[in-house]
């Protein structure tokens, strides 16, 4: 539980959210905002609305860093257009590259999770150090978490072309044909080149070492071995590089994120879910649901899960909300608990703003089971949970 003790920690500090309703913000309010931001990137207004306050949050979260960045929002919204051109194409093709691609994208958020979770402070280290970290760090986000978005992203650029796409052959595609054939187009030079340099430069770099230390600076070589290339940067230079790296990977994220919330219904249909060999993590999903909370004004304070129990306490972060209407309300999150865990007894405990325990709800997956296979609308869940007030309602 480690991983889950430090997302609630990092949702906690990292995020905005809380500080905004320390300042007097509502979630009403935060919903507006999620909703106004994403409304340019959304052709679907009603999915737009309707994961407003869960799938959205966390992804709310990460565009807040990107909010006075134009070439982002630029970069971003060119590439959903290109998403869309390849839809209109052929819609069932551009569905099957993001269904061939689930158990990669599952993948794809483990490596992701265990690179967060062994990161490190390298700012302070000496340049041999640093140099050595920080090129780990650009191998493994290339090579192991731009990967699959790359196949999704080069398949709807074709797509986009009229060219007919097999994603197991654009699988076989080395890193370096990828990025060639995308630096191509004039729109996607900036985008997937750094300093003049090609990811797949980047990603060679640091995985075959070409780089040493002479006179305080970093210097990497890269091209064809009859005709290396050299360039010199200074450790804030290769930081750098590292941040627009990861604003790459944030910003392809968002595009595959955005397309398949605007279009989920009719990607998923006839999908069968079965199918899915991949085994996500516990983090992949906690993040979302934790964001959520969060937008709710309800604050993490403790998670823990196994196959028969699922426990959740959050506290209020509400100045002067009605502490009965909001436990009712935190209640409905046992539904929730048993959507992501399965678990045997959900159990969701509310405090109030004071961090004193007011009310304990639980239910089993019998109840959730029930609502989830759409045999009993989600009212059910009211008639069947059991509350119990742990404080008097004076």
């Amino acid at each position: 539980m480690k991983g889950i003790n430090k997302i609630i920690e990092a949702v906690r500090s990292e995020s905005p959210l809380l500080e905004f309703f320390r300042a007097g913000i509502k979630p009403e309010e935060i919903k507006e905002q999620i909703i106004s931001d994403f409304d340019p990137y959304f052709r679907n207004k009603d999915n737009l609305f309707k994961y407003s306050m869960t799938y959205l949050v966390s992804d709310w979260i990460l565009y807040n860093k990107y909010r006075d960045n134009s070439w982002f929002k630029q970069k971003l919204s060119e590439s959903l257009n290109m998403y869309r051109d390849a839809s209109k194409r052929d819609v069932l093709a551009c569905h099957d590259i993001f269904k061939q691609l689930i158990d990669d994208q599952i993948e794809t958020g483990n490596r992701f999770w265990s690179f967060v979770f062994t990161e490190t402070n390298k700012k302070d280290l000496e340049i041999y150090e640093f140099t050595q970290m920080t090129m780990n760090d650009i191998g493994r986000i290339v090579e192991g978490l731009f990967k699959t978005l790359l196949l999704e992203y080069i398949s709807m650029y074709r797509l986009s072309k009229g060219k007919k796409v097999v994603v197991s052959d654009i699988k076989k595609l080395d890193l370096g044909i990828i990025n060639n054939e995308l630096i191509q187009t004039s729109i996607f030079l900036d985008l997937f080149s750094i300093r003049s340099l090609k990811l797949s430069d980047w990603r060679n770099i640091a995985y075959h070492h070409n780089y040493s230390i002479e006179s305080e600076k970093i210097k990497c070589t890269y091209g064809p071995k009859d005709n290396r290339n050299t360039i010199l940067l200074d450790k804030d230079e290769l930081w750098a590089v590292l941040l627009e790296i990861s604003r790459i990977l944030d910003l392809l994220n968002l595009t595959h994120k955005f397309y398949f919330y605007d279009n989920d219904t009719e990607i998923l249909q006839g999908f069968d879910s079965d199918s899915i060999s991949g085994e996500a993590r516990t983090e992949i999903w906690f993040l979302t649901f934790a964001s959520a909370l969060v937008a709710q004004g309800f604050d993490i304070i403790s998670f823990e899960t196994s196959k028969e129990f699922t426990k959740l306490i959050v506290r209020e972060t509400i100045i002067d909300s009605d502490k009965r209407t909001r436990a009712i309300h935190s209640s409905q999150f046992t539904y929730n608990l048993w959507y992501y865990t399965s678990s045997v007894k959900l159990e969701v405990e509310y405090r109030d703003f004071e961090n004193v325990p007011y009310l304990r709800a639980s239910t089993t997956n019998e109840i959730c089971e029930k609502i989830g296979s759409r045999e009993k609308p989600f009212t059910y869940l009211a008639e069947f949970i059991n509350l119990e007030l742990l404080e008097n309602d004076a």
